[in-house]
């Protein structure tokens, strides 16, 4: 096991003080799985009602929302069994006729030796960190609960709405800094969440996932999204800081994954699923009915309940990057979905390391144009009746132009 050998000897070189925890840690998780097989009620015994379900498209202009509610305990409960093994659901043994579950299995964790790829073992030094922190936690902090909430969403109707306001970051600002009650944070999902967390990838998600590690119980319990489908998970608490994102760009003694100093507020974050465009041809993602396509994902993501009061939508580059999105069209698309939803105060958007490019393509000019003055359904025409634009390659520009254009100016 010698992705857990090293995983361990990192966590004791780097934090000389932890041996003590993470031993307990291991200890309380272990004592914590042989009382939930010993419950039938625990989620780790896979009954139907433990997993949150597709669902079918509601009509146009509606939403479908369902809920499935766990305890922190029953997170710990899930991990706690994938890591001794007791859970291992393989890709080839899932039975896709009746459920559409990704694979949740620690053992490619266990043998992989990122050593030989100077690297460390981000997931498995999270979740030894997650089992000492939650061996400390008191019974009512056990109790409380995490929501998944699966949104499913009909077409889209697009009316008067105008653009609503945005509020660009600086480079490295990060989305999971904003964990205000009002803050949704967008989560750049695989449509089976967690994408290849289990297999040492380092996307966003799979990054978000060792940070807020109770978000990887989410691997076991959610079937994948279909297109109109997003879930929002509330309550999670970031428990780990690491640099596991810039983990290729740094020297392996550079690399930390330790424990928050303090552990973190209930978040409120949202999956959603952009189209991959590295194995089709570049233009592909300007045809109208991707478009569409996205833009119904994003507003299945905001889709609010009847508890849902006014909040700010935390976002970056969705879709773009591994996905080969392009950054300016996901930026509109994202925009557009805000405005068309009343729930969403603004569009917060964190630019990772893009503002430059962003800046230089016309997006302050494009914020000053459309922010309170133009309605998205003008915007969204553009974009998908307007043969132009798929060779336009250079979204912003495009918009300003034919907006003047509109407007009779030269």
């Amino acid at each position: 096991l010698v992705g857990l050998e090293s995983a361990v000897e990192d966590l004791f070189t780097d934090l000389p003080r932890a041996t003590t925890s993470v031993i307990d840690g291991l200890a309380n998780a272990a004592k914590v799985l042989l009382a939930a097989s010993q419950n039938p009620d625990s989620p780790v015994h896979g009954k139907p009602e433990a997993f949150s379900r597709q669902q079918l498209q509601p009509p146009a202009g509606e939403t479908a929302i369902v809920r499935l509610t766990v305890s922190r305990l029953q997170c710990l409960e899930i991990l706690a069994a994938g890591f001794f093994g007791f859970l291992q659901r393989d890709w080839y043994s899932r039975q896709p006729d009746t459920t559409d579950l990704p694979g949740f299995s620690f053992e490619k964790l266990w043998l992989y030796d990122c050593r030989k790829w100077r690297g460390k073992n981000f997931v498995l030094m999270a979740v030894l960190l997650y089992f000492a922190q939650m061996s400390q936690q008191s019974t009512d902090f056990m109790d409380e609960a995490l929501i998944f909430k699966r949104k499913a969403c009909g077409a889209h109707r697009v009316g008067d709405e105008v653009f609503c306001p945005v509020e660009m970051q600086e480079d490295g600002v990060s989305i999971h800094g904003f964990d205000g009650p009002n803050d949704l944070q967008a989560d750049f999902a695989n449509q089976y969440l967690g994408g290849g967390v289990l297999s040492g990838g380092g996307t966003q998600e799979e990054c978000m996932f060792v940070e807020f590690p109770e978000l990887l119980a989410s691997i076991y319990l959610v079937e994948r999204m279909l297109p109109h489908e997003a879930v929002e998970m509330v309550g999670a608490r970031k428990f780990v800081e690491h640099n596991m994102g810039a983990a290729r760009h740094t020297k392996r003694e550079e690399q930390f994954c330790r424990a928050a100093a303090t552990i973190g507020p209930p978040i409120e974050a949202v999956a959603l699923d952009a189209l991959s465009y590295r194995r089709k041809p570049g233009y592909f993602q300007y045809a109208g009915e991707q478009i569409h396509r996205e833009l119904q994902k994003c507003c299945s993501a905001l889709a609010p309940d009847a508890c849902t009061g006014r909040r700010k939508f935390v976002t970056g580059l969705w879709g773009c990057g591994a996905f080969g999105g392009d950054s300016e069209l996901k930026f509109v698309v994202q925009w557009m979905s805000c405005s068309l939803t009343p729930s969403v105060e603004s569009m917060v958007f964190c630019p990772f390391d893009q503002q430059r490019h962003l800046t230089g393509a016309g997006l302050p000019e494009l914020l000053t144009t459309l922010t309170g003055k133009v309605q998205v359904k003008t915007v969204l025409e553009c974009l998908v009746d307007d043969a132009d634009y798929s060779s336009s390659r250079n979204t912003f520009r495009y918009l300003l132009e034919k907006l003047k254009q509109r407007n009779g100016s030269p």
